[in-house]
């Protein structure tokens, strides 16, 4: 991996680049750990394994968000207020 290449760049189109090549590695990790068997000895490794990369992923959109000129706590909250619009929207599709 080139590392200049993927994290050199500052315009907010290079994060989104940065935060789609790391996205890209913690689906990946996250596909083979849920392959795992909970109790598997591997699996709590690769819980460890995966966090450095979510811990990566969560900064760039902090990162991004902050060069955007977005409060990070107002878009925590509307993350939150969106997800529960999400989430009582598939609540009523399930009723029918």
């Amino acid at each position: 991996m080139d590392v200049a290449l993927i994290f050199g760049g500052t315009t907010s189109l290079d994060k989104v680049a940065r935060l789609a090549y790391t996205f890209g590695h913690v689906a990946k990790d996250i596909a083979y750990l849920e392959r795992l068997p909970a109790d598997s000895p591997l699996h709590q490794d690769y819980v460890n394994y995966t966090k450095p990369s979510f811990a990566l992923m969560v900064r760039l959109i902090k990162d991004l968000s902050e060069q955007l000129g977005y409060n990070w706590k107002e878009i925590q909250e509307l993350g939150n207020e969106r997800l529960q619009e999400l989430t009582r929207g598939l609540e009523s599709q399930r009723q029918w």
